[in-house]
């Protein structure tokens, strides 16, 4: 059994739809992808928000937020008025639909940022927060969730 690990840049242009129509856009959109003898075994979304779009998100629930309790691998609390680096993993249906849409890194993350049918996967309902951290001196520190397991 073979596992592969790489990560893509998604378009600097890709945001999530919130519940309310707005777009939930961050800095640095990417990709990571985990293969298991050349299959997508695992996604996670990486996305640098604002502090004011991460109290969007805690505000309104987004991300699977209201379930995702802290996990038992570290936790902490976010500072104010710094950018929050989220990693969210994609809910199984979405996964799924994720895997099959292409063999390559480029056709994945192509088919998710640039497709209709990708659309439908550009949703915060369509995501679980896995990790939220911040820069703090010389480490990153925040919080995990029981999706990040």
């Amino acid at each position: 059994m073979k596992q592969t690990f790489s990560e893509v840049d998604l378009p600097p242009t890709f945001a999530l739809a919130t519940p309310g129509g707005q777009a939930l856009a961050g800095t640095s959109p990417s990709l990571e992808l985990r293969r298991v003898d050349g299959q997508v075994f695992a996604i996670r979304l990486r996305l640098t928000l604002t502090w004011a779009d991460w109290q969007a998100v805690e505000a309104g629930g987004w991300l699977g937020l209201p379930d995702a309790e802290p996990g038992p691998t570290f936790g902490g609390a976010l500072r104010p008025d710094t950018e929050v680096v989220i990693e969210a993993c994609p809910t199984p249906e979405a996964r799924m639909l994720l895997a099959l849409a292409g063999d390559t890194d480029a056709e994945v993350s192509a088919w998710l940022a640039e497709t209709p049918l990708g659309a439908e996967l550009r949703r915060t309902r369509d995501w679980r927060l896995a990790v939220a951290k911040q820069q703090v001196g010389g480490v990153m520190a925040g919080f995990r969730t029981r999706h990040g397991r």
